[in-house]
């Protein structure tokens, strides 16, 4: 439980609180650019952090849209927009479509969508993921689609023409994941072989070849030396899998450490390398933000690794994580999700912890901060209550609106025996270890 000491007028010692939200029984949580999702367990979604381009809802709550947003299965944030996957295998988006990537057949920079519109064409989905502008989804059929930015040959149709609808990849079949990453995207198939496509700027297409690195491909070519694979992750410009040993393998982008390769001293990885990690127990899932990573082991543990300039590698400090190291004051995690620079870690028991950046309210603590929280804390959920710390009893109801605390009354008695009663609003930061403060803006004493 995050908490606050503070004395108001010198007399009353009083405690804000607030305890985490439960998500019992959610698996499926996705971080983004400033802005977090979470599907709960009567699949509505719930959100918090940035707003841009009306994709997201900085106020907790369910998404705008809850009458279309039922029965969800999957969710996924993109740069600036929303996939949604519901129970009858539709898909729908919000955000923006200035590149297409709503896949209504609207486009054009200015283009969004504030309530979510089903996406054209598109039924029997199974799977969808949204990158930087451009999206995927992945069909019972095991044929993959997509559609927007294509400006690096991301959406596989052989072009590089935005596509405001979607259009189906080339060559691929028996596709039985996807992810979408910066500007590049992943298939893994049935037979535990990984495929790419996209940007090749940095190496994230894994074939190999250092001379694409200026360069893409706009149709899936073959990751090299991967097989019986198991999971898959895109990030901005790198990429990482599970094998069926539960073994780590990543490539392309390394500048900050985000692939681990000895030998590499931050140059990019053009072909996948095992990734030496810690403990005994097998990884089982892995998930690549922009310019850092996450693996859970099968345990529940997390481990991070990469750029920490935010905390968002849960180290309790700022400096790149260079070997994948444990995140410490978290157990028995089910889900983890790597986002722009800070990360979200689902338990089993419902209890989701966020690290790192929160610049847009991205780690759902009620306040937007430019600090940092390098260590893991709980994503709070119940309105915030000022509380005795003599009785532990609830003094005053507090509002929390435009990143500003308002008590109503407060009062207090002088040395003289005299009563006063104020009008107190007060402003949050996080500071750099994850402990909120509170400062008073405005002391206004009532009549």
């Amino acid at each position: 439980m995050n908490h606050t000491s503070y004395r108001i007028a010198t007399v009353m010692l009083v405690t804000l609180t607030a305890p985490p939200f439960t998500f019992a029984d959610s698996t499926t949580l996705s971080a983004g650019y400033g802005t977090g999702l979470v599907i709960k367990s009567d699949q509505t979604l719930f959100s918090w952090g940035s707003n841009g381009s009306g994709a997201y809802n900085y106020n907790y709550g369910l998404v705008s849209g809850t009458d279309t947003l039922q029965d969800l299965v999957s969710v996924s944030l993109g740069s600036n927009h929303v996939l949604a996957l519901k129970g009858d295998a539709t898909v729908w988006s919000w955000g923006s479509s200035s590149s297409g990537q709503l896949g209504n057949g609207t486009a054009g920079s200015g283009t969004t969508a504030t309530t979510p519109v089903q996406v054209y064409g598109l039924s029997d989905v199974v799977a969808v993921s949204a990158g930087s502008a451009f999206s995927i989804a992945l069909k019972s059929d095991g044929t993959v689609w997509a559609w927007g930015s294509n400006n690096y040959g991301q959406i596989g149709d052989s072009t590089t023409t935005d596509k405001s609808v979607p259009i189906q990849v080339e060559g691929l079949s028996n596709v039985t994941a996807i992810d979408a990453g910066g500007s590049f995207a992943l298939a893994l198939k049935g037979d535990g072989t990984v495929w790419a496509w996209g940007s090749d700027h940095d190496g994230q297409l894994g074939d190999g070849y250092d001379t694409h690195r200026y360069s893409y491909s706009s149709t899936p070519i073959q990751v090299t030396g991967l097989s019986a694979i198991k999971k898959i992750s895109a990030g901005n410009a790198h990429a990482l899998a599970v094998d069926a040993s539960g073994n780590l393998w990543g490539w392309g982008d390394n500048a900050y450490s985000e692939i681990n390769a000895t030998g590499y001293n931050n140059y990019n990885v053009y072909t996948p390398v095992q990734i030496a990690v810690a403990g005994v127990a097998p990884y089982i899932d892995v998930s690549a933000g922009s310019t850092h990573s996450l693996a859970l082991r099968s345990d529940g543990a997390v481990v991070a690794w990469g750029r920490n300039n935010r905390g968002q590698t849960g180290q309790n400090d700022d400096q790149e994580t260079e070997q994948p190291t444990a995140v410490s004051g978290i157990v028995d995690i089910q889900s983890i999700s790597a986002g722009s620079d800070f990360s979200l870690a689902l338990t089993r028991n419902g209890t989701l912890y966020a690290w790192g950046y929160n610049d847009s309210g991205q780690l759902g603590q009620r306040m937007i901060d430019s600090n940092s929280h390098a260590t893991p804390v709980a994503v709070l959920g119940a309105p915030l209550n000022i509380n005795d710390e003599q009785t532990g009893e609830t003094a005053i109801a507090a509002s929390y609106q435009n990143n500003t605390l308002s008590i109503p009354v407060v009062e207090t008695t002088t040395d003289d025996g005299v009563t006063h009663r104020y009008h107190v609003t007060m402003v949050p930061r996080v500071n750099f270890g994850g402990d909120i403060s509170f400062s008073i803006s405005t002391i206004e004493e009532l009549e």
